[in-house]
């Protein structure tokens, strides 16, 4: 059998194989890492795709969290202040769209 001396800083194919192999374990092993998403203060709009929508009549949503309020304004310039709880993290859904990492989204119930 003949040996082949590599240079140093050279790659191999078995670390190439190794490094693919590793790569679809990861790609392919599914939800089992966890990633969280948070709503924060701020205005929320409603949008269809890409593009801005109006069609449930709701303008803009503001979160304050400082006040624990949302205030939702409509299209007829009318407005709702809503108070929310935020629930505790492990009460937080999960979902997994892409199959490679599992999103757990922040919710906030409100009265």
């Amino acid at each position: 059998m003949k040996t082949v001396k590599m240079k140093p800083g050279t790659i191999s194919n078995v670390h190439i194989r190794i490094i693919l192999i590793l790569l679809c374990v990861y790609i392919f092993s599914g939800c089992w890492t966890d990633r969280w998403v948070d709503v924060i203060s701020g205005m929320y709009t409603p949008v269809h795709g890409s593009v801005p929508t109006t069609a449930s009549g709701i303008n803009a949503v503001f979160v304050d969290r400082d006040h624990q309020v949302v205030r939702i304004t409509f299209d007829d310039t009318s407005l709702y202040i809503i108070p929310f709880a935020a629930r505790a993290k492990r009460m937080w859904p999960s979902g997994c769209p892409g199959n490679i990492r599992s999103t757990r989204v922040e919710v906030l119930d409100m009265d």
